[in-house]
């Protein structure tokens, strides 16, 4: 089982240091993961908060075109190890405007998808389509990605982008977790019996 501080849609440059410490509630932090939308200034100021704990991100749809400044880890379509855990990523968002970064459509994601092996967490920016959908359309997330959990059973799928504070909804075998700002979680391994899971 692993410690996650979990990061969001934080558009500020300064640490909210109040904010975080509730987030953390005075455990141990394992792993950072960024599910999109931060800037790169604050993932640095994070990993040097906690320079222990390894950093995994995914882009948003607002993240410059940029690569992730070292050390933090690009988890877009690459399967990384942790502790007992797999862990992969996609950036980005549904594709609602004619131009900007990180956008796709559902045909894109599904080959983009297609071969990618079974992981326990699955990080991305967009929710899966009708589980924490946002009003508009440029929040709506990606069909493909329930066709995943389906297949292949994370034992999480963790994305910003929706706005959604500490709403996890269980589907099946997967608990997708919405964060937006900080949020702390204890990450454990896919298991072939789903038991309650509590934040």
């Amino acid at each position: 089982m692993m410690n996650a501080l979990l990061v969001a849609d934080y558009h500020e440059y300064k640490i909210d240091e109040k904010t975080l410490r509730e987030a953390i509630g005075g455990k141990s932090v394992d792993l950072i993961i960024s599910c999109g939308d931060v800037p790169y200034d604050t993932l640095r100021k994070l990993k040097e908060r906690f320079y222990d704990a390894p950093m995994y991100a995914v882009h948003g749809n607002h993240c410059p075109s940029a690569p992730f400044p070292e050390p933090i880890v690009d988890l877009h379509l690459n399967v990384v190890k942790k502790g007992t855990l797999l862990i992969s990523g996609f950036e980005g968002t549904l594709r609602y405007k004619e131009s900007g970064n990180y956008l796709y459509n559902d045909i894109d994601v599904e080959q983009l998808m297609g071969r990618m092996p079974p992981v326990d967490v699955m990080i991305s920016h967009a929710p899966p389509r009708g589980i924490h959908d946002g009003e508009d359309f440029a929040h709506i997330g990606f069909e493909y990605f329930r066709n995943y959990i389906d297949e292949k059973k994370p034992r999480f799928w963790i994305h910003g982008h929706s706005h959604i504070k500490n709403a996890v909804t269980p589907i099946n075998d997967t608990f997708v977790v919405s964060v937006y700002g900080f949020k702390f979680v204890r990450l454990e391994t896919a298991s072939p019996e789903p038991k309650a899971y509590e934040i």
